[in-house]
């Protein structure tokens, strides 16, 4: 039985594809992550009553548009009195 060895032993020392590439993998992964984050805002900005995308489908009632919700105030006026 002394004369088996694990099958694992000879990639001890070789690192594995993870560690190689984690700057890649982690690249890929945020880069994916954004778009799926900017797909959903743009989802829920949206005023479209169905959203299809990717195969995924979504039914809803968006919220009316109603004026008084808008707040207008002035802009402060300054001077550059250095000119």
């Amino acid at each position: 039985m002394s004369g088996i060895e694990c099958p694992l032993e000879c990639m001890k020392d070789q690192p594995s594809f993870v560690k190689e590439n984690e700057t890649f993998l982690l690249t890929i992964v945020a880069t994916i992550s954004g778009i799926i984050g900017l797909l959903l805002q743009s989802c829920l900005k949206s005023r479209c009553s169905e959203i299809k995308c990717f195969g995924l489908f979504c039914k809803r009632e968006p919220l009316p548009l109603d004026g008084s919700d808008i707040a207008i105030s002035p802009a402060p006026i300054t001077r550059n009195e250095n000119v």
